[in-house]
């Protein structure tokens, strides 16, 4: 995976990660930080890897803010 700008199949963005199609559909409609499509066609769905990498890292910020709050209250 070089190029920023490059495009990743659903297939692919599920071995990236390690997780099933279901799960990427739910991250795909996250209320909270979806992880965003780009669409070559109707039927051509795909992620830029800059927008995996956006979602990886705000993910990682969010969890981070969720343990220091249940930190916080215990």
């Amino acid at each position: 995976m070089g190029q920023t700008n490059e495009l990743l199949t659903y297939k692919e963005v599920q071995g990236y990660l390690k997780i099933s199609e279901s799960t990427l559909h739910r991250i795909i409609h996250d209320p909270v930080n979806p992880l965003k499509v780009t669409y070559v066609n109707e039927r051509a769905p795909r992620i830029r890897l800059v927008d995996l990498t956006e979602w990886i890292n705000k993910q990682d910020k969010l969890y981070a803010e969720a343990r220091q709050d249940k930190e916080e209250k215990q």
